[in-house]
């Protein structure tokens, strides 16, 4: 004689444990969940850049010498390492890099203000405002445009 039991579950009391745990789970950033030592971040070397060009002819500006200031330290950064960037084939004419991974230690996540500013003999003088922050692995722009177009006069 075979004998079956017969098993109801009761899904009521399951959504009354779920639930909570779901709507935590899912209201919850995974940046609260991990700390920086367990987020799991690319081995990307993220950078930002700026396109330097003329104003009305949108021209790119070759061999503009930019610094990069930090507001509230006043620390000039050296992002390029003596002028590397602008010698790097890979970025196109007139295109500069302003700031990378190597400064994220700089900045936090609600980002850092900085000044951009640019010569180029006498022609061109220029600053122009940044802000940066990090999201725990690489480099964000927050504030500041693409491309600074100036008056080549």
């Amino acid at each position: 004689m075979i004998h079956t039991t017969s098993f109801t579950f009761d899904y009521s009391s399951l959504k009354l444990f779920v639930l909570p745990f779901l709507a935590l789970f899912l209201f919850t950033s995974c940046d609260s969940l991990f700390s920086d030592d367990e987020r799991i971040c690319t081995t990307e070397f993220k950078q930002s850049n700026v396109v330097i060009a003329g104003e009305g002819s949108n021209q790119p500006i070759q061999s503009v010498q930019l610094s990069v200031l930090h507001k509230e330290s006043g620390d000039t950064l050296d992002i390029c390492q003596s002028g590397a960037c602008s010698d790097d084939p890979e970025i196109e004419p007139g295109k500069y890099i302003i700031f990378h991974d190597g400064y994220q230690d700089t900045v936090d996540r609600d980002g850092e203000d900085f000044v951009v500013h640019g010569m180029k003999g006498d022609s061109i003088d220029f600053s122009q405002d940044y802000t940066f922050g990090t999201n725990g692995c690489h480099i964000e722009k927050l504030a500041g445009p693409d491309t600074i177009f100036v008056s080549t006069d």
